[in-house]
């Protein structure tokens, strides 16, 4: 039989072209099979388990481990082996398989498991759509489940309950802005309240010294504003014309002379510079007149020459920034009078930066 073609014993089997035995072909899909189960196995072209049905106890060859032949034995070994079990609520004896007790469903019936579970047959108005609804379980898991009937109106109400928190803290922000903003309020009329009650005092004049009305004021009229203005401008050029100097000379101790001005030191040298020997130019950015020192009065060497005649001269402003605070020709710190040294080495050698600033012109020679 086994070369020849594959007969169909009836309408739901056919038979092996190897053994002859019957191939059962009901819910299969595709072709008819040529050979059995136990013939594929054996020939190598499938693997086969072979297994002992544990209801009916006939051998089956199955693609995968099993216990049974057949789905119908499988389901009536299940209604055999299932037992009656006590109801864990009421008592009461009912059938239960063995899977539904390993399921933990070992209740009688749908009420004694929501009673079990904490659930009741109450019926509650949900707080959205106002339907009624049977209680779910009593756990404060389900807390919110409990006032709604379905999962849009839970949704619905999550969002009512996000608008309301939104509306109550903008509200609150509302107030404490508004709290805020009288304080501010409350803060401002007390200043200028306090202002009004300074004006109300009298303070004395600046400039005249007699008592006047008007407290937020220093000068009494506009008399007194004018002369304090003059006053002050003078104040601010004399302070000006003598501040750096002096300053540095109260701040080193040493002498100061109000009478040495620029102007005397200018008409004294003719506004020659005495280091490069260049005739000064107003104006001019590299050789406007400024007032130099011999011995800065900043070098740390100087103890006693300060602001006087025998120790300035006059300086461009080129030579004056190059010179900075060193001394330009060695012996001043300890000469009495650092003008007579500086002209006579000038007369002797010539001015000390006069080949640096490339002067061609010999302002001493009219001295000699």
């Amino acid at each position: 039989m086994e070369g020849t073609d594959a007969t169909t014993i009836s309408a739901r089997s056919t038979s092996c072209r190897r053994c002859g035995g019957c191939i059962n072909v009901i819910g299969r899909r595709g072709p008819v099979p040529f050979l059995c189960d136990r013939c594929k196995a054996e020939t190598g072209s499938r693997r086969i388990h072979h297994c002992k049905c544990k209801n009916c106890g006939r051998d089956a060859w199955t693609g995968t481990p099993q216990q049974f032949c057949s789905v119908s034995c499988r389901g009536a070994w299940a209604a055999a082996a299932a037992r009656t079990m006590p109801c864990k609520r009421c008592g009461k004896s009912f059938r239960c398989a063995l899977s539904a007790e390993r399921n933990g469903r070992a209740y009688c019936s749908a009420e004694c498991r929501r009673h079990a579970w904490g659930q009741t047959t109450e019926r509650i108005v949900c707080a959205v759509c106002g339907a009624q609804f049977v209680k779910r379980r009593a756990s404060s898991s389900y807390r919110d489940r409990n006032l709604c009937c379905s999962r849009e109106c839970g949704h619905e109400m999550r969002r009512r309950q996000g608008e309301a928190n939104r509306a109550e803290k903008a509200e609150a922000a509302r107030l404490a802005a508004e709290q805020r903003s009288l304080a501010k309020q409350k803060k401002q009329q007390l200043a200028a309240e306090a202002v009004v009650e300074r004006a109300k005092r009298k303070r004395t004049c600046l400039e005249c010294g007699r008592l006047f009305r008007d407290g937020l004021k220093r000068l009494c009229s506009a008399e007194c504003r004018a002369a304090a203005l003059r006053r002050n401008k003078k104040a601010g050029k004399r302070s000006r014309a003598h501040s750096s100097h002096y300053v540095r000379c109260e701040r080193k101790g040493l002498p100061f002379d109000k009478a040495v001005t620029a102007k005397f030191v200018h008409q004294r040298d003719r506004g020659i510079c005495l280091l490069c020997g260049r005739k000064t130019i107003a104006g001019d950015k590299r050789k406007a007149p400024s007032v130099g020192h011999i011995v800065p009065l900043n070098n740390p060497l100087n103890t006693r020459h300060g602001h006087t005649a025998d120790n300035t001269c006059t300086n461009c402003s080129e030579c004056n920034g190059r010179q900075g605070n060193a001394v330009i020709i060695d012996g001043h710190q300890l000469s009495e009078d650092p003008r007579r040294v500086l002209l006579d080495y000038i007369q002797s050698t010539g001015c000390p930066l006069q080949q640096t600033c490339h002067s061609t012109q010999d302002p001493w020679a009219a001295r000699q």
